[in-house]
């Protein structure tokens, strides 16, 4: 499983090293080693990752695995500048366009053996900048804008892209960049749930590894269909899905309980049937 990774700080983190089925109860957790057993028999261990309170020592902790608070702060701050200036209209471009455009980055980065946590932000960074190109003709210079932004991120020879001509990426490149402001590092869906899931790992003290890998996984997965279906918007940011999907896999991997992240829209017995 690809490792967690912090985008502020570049580290990568090897915290997680394995991905098994969730764990079907407390005392299969126990089997399993999620979870230890007291000198009683009672786990040692908060019902929920609700009541987790961060003392000084975990504090430090989060700071050695560069996941503090002040990062999720950050991000935060920079995820709400960049989808102010978004218009929230609907997706700007066709849903098979856009589908057909992230699958085209996915081709260039696997190609390029580009870590996965790239094609995430190739795919924010292309949605912010057709949201705020609202009144160009996007869809035609399409092709170009995908390499150039692949080739952006990577910053490599745009022979090993295509044979477009390398003044056409250039062009492209600039224009993307001035469209950008020249912020080429934003949040996406995998960097809030890499630190989100980090976060986990410190705050259970690493006693719930198996659990969070499972949890990782479940969620980078369904950030894929996600993604693909679903762009970013002023109304539902990256952060906002990123914890949808997170609540959702905590909930089946018995971290939360359902109650966490039910509401009184949804029946009961129907909430059950998705989550669990």
């Amino acid at each position: 499983m690809a490792s967690c990774v912090s985008h502020q700080s570049g580290q990568t983190r090897n915290d997680i090293v394995s991905s098994p089925s969730p764990p079907q109860s407390r005392l299969e957790a126990v089997g399993m080693g999620m979870v230890k057993e007291g000198n009683q028999g009672n786990l040692q261990m908060p019902d929920t990752m609700l009541d987790v309170k961060i003392d000084d020592a975990l504090a430090d902790a989060l700071d050695e695995s560069c996941v503090p608070d002040e990062l999720l702060e950050d991000m935060n701050i920079h995820e709400a500048k960049s989808m102010s200036s978004c218009a929230d209209d609907g997706p700007v471009l066709p849903p098979l366009v856009r589908k057909t455009a992230l699958e085209f980055m996915a081709t260039l980065a696997y190609e390029l053996r580009l870590p996965k946590s790239m094609w995430f932000l190739a795919a924010a960074l292309l949605d912010l900048y057709c949201t705020r190109r609202t009144h160009a003709n996007t869809i035609s210079d399409l092709r170009a804008t995908c390499s150039a932004l692949v080739r952006m991120l990577m910053k490599s020879d745009c022979a090993r892209l295509n044979p477009m001509p390398s003044k056409t990426l250039d062009a492209e490149e600039a224009g993307l960049l001035r469209t950008l402001d020249w912020k080429i590092v934003i949040p996406s869906i995998e960097s809030w749930l890499s630190a989100y899931c980090t976060r986990l790992n410190v705050l259970s003290k690493r006693q719930l590894v198996p659990s969070i890998v499972w949890v990782w996984a479940k969620t980078i997965s369904d950030a894929n269909v996600l993604i693909l279906h679903s762009p970013a918007s002023p109304k539902l940011p990256p952060r906002k899905q990123a914890n949808g999907l997170l609540g959702l896999a905590l909930v089946s991997a018995r971290l939360l309980p359902l109650k966490a992240i039910a509401t009184k829209n949804l029946c009961p017995v129907l909430w059950e049937q998705v989550c669990l």
